[in-house]
């Protein structure tokens, strides 16, 4: 299992800003899925600030 980390937004972005970000992370993962692995690639999702609760996000809400 892998699990990425990343800035996702700065507090000055809007809500807009978010989602494209989410969403160009996540089609970047899902191209870079190797030929050879078989079944779901990303199991889970959540989305959190540095020291709050996590909310995970659906996988299926994603156009890849």
């Amino acid at each position: 299992m892998v699990m990425f980390m990343l800035l996702l937004v700065k507090a000055s972005f809007d809500s807009e800003k978010l989602l494209e970000n989410l969403n160009a992370f996540v089609s970047l993962i899902v191209k870079s899925k190797p030929a050879v692995v078989k079944g779901k690639y990303i199991l889970n999702i959540s989305v959190s600030s540095t020291m709050g609760p996590g909310v995970k996000i659906d996988t299926n809400s994603f156009d890849n």
